[in-house]
């Protein structure tokens, strides 16, 4: 499962449980992530 899915499916049960917006609504993927590359040094 890649992690927006998994983001979504955890939003949208945290709705069904009556959860108020304030506790999933500020959150965003950006992005499927990935190794971090550090330029420079």
């Amino acid at each position: 499962m890649r992690r927006a899915e998994a983001f979504q499916r955890a939003m949208l049960t945290m709705i069904e449980e009556g959860q108020p917006p304030a506790n999933w609504a500020p959150f965003v993927i950006v992005g499927e992530g990935g190794p971090i590359v550090r330029k420079g040094g």
